[in-house]
């Protein structure tokens, strides 16, 4: 198992490691912010009103729910699961299509249309034009 490891290790791009730890991140803080919907504001605000606490119960549900997506995501990435990949892809385009959406209604200016699209397409370009990733991905 050891030695399976260490090859999946040696043939993970190092642009996939960067991008599989920061979406580990993603999923740790946002399990953070889930525990503190749950707990912090649901259960313990004992003076907010009580439709708010019910609220910040469900939100935090869901928010815990997408922490543990994430955490799974990342661990696909980590291990070169293909299906991480396309989910990987198909989140870049959403993405991308979301900053679109949001310059063409007006809710960004020039700065902040190109800031939002940066990361997104250089990830998208990444994961999709590198031979050495396709190849890890058995793609």
């Amino acid at each position: 198992m050891n030695s399976m490891n260490q090859l999946s290790s040696s043939r993970r791009p190092m642009g996939v490691s960067i991008v599989s730890l920061i979406v580990a991140l993603n999923a740790i803080l946002v399990l953070f912010t889930a525990a503190t919907w749950i707990f912090g504001i649901g259960l313990f605000g004992f003076n907010v009103p009580g439709n708010v606490r019910g609220f910040s119960i469900w939100y935090g549900l869901f928010a815990a729910l997408f922490g543990i997506i994430l955490g799974y995501l990342s661990w696909g990435l980590w291990s070169l699961q293909r299906w991480s990949l396309y989910t990987i892809v198909f989140i870049g385009v959403l993405n991308i299509v979301e900053v679109l959406a949001a310059w063409a209604q007006g809710f960004l200016s020039l700065v902040p249309f190109i800031l939002s699209l940066i990361l997104p397409v250089v990830i998208l370009t990444y994961f999709l034009a590198d031979r050495q990733v396709r190849q890890a991905f058995n793609v």
